[in-house]
């Protein structure tokens, strides 16, 4: 496979969120959306292994419903077969209106909530074809 490249990959996504009443019972409340989503990632793997690479990876996905969101981390690719590979993406990403989105759903702030909503982390599982 290519040291560096493209990968960009859509589907329909669910997005689960935990979250508090608005109101003094503050009850727990737990929500489930679905959103198509479009991601693209540009990786370059600097540290090569008969069977497997890693590297470091940095993009884009949109989301219809969730908004935008930036990503950077580290890239596994370990081949399972002659074109077939495993890939990790994970590592930072930052969703630049995450508390306006979170605030206009109706999610309360309070002292316990994170102090960068904006920030999480997370990570991308897959299987790749290659020609």
């Amino acid at each position: 496979m290519p040291r560096f490249g493209l990968y960009a990959s859509s589907g329909i996504v669910p997005m689960f969120i935990f979250g508090n009443q608005r109101d003094a019972s503050r009850s727990i409340t737990f929500d489930v959306y679905r959103a198509i989503e479009l991601n693209t990632d540009v990786y370059v793997m600097f540290l090569e292994r008969p069977r497997g690479d890693a590297g470091i990876c940095a993009g884009y996905s949109g989301k219809h419903g969730a908004r935008q969101r930036l990503h950077i981390g580290l890239a596994v690719r370990y081949d399972i077969a002659e074109k077939v590979a495993f890939t990790i993406f994970g590592g930072f990403e930052v969703f630049p209106d995450a508390a306006d989105h979170l605030t206009a759903h109706g999610y309360p702030t309070s002292t316990q909530d994170p102090a960068v909503p904006y920030l999480q982390g997370g990570a991308n599982l897959g299987i790749v074809f290659y020609p």
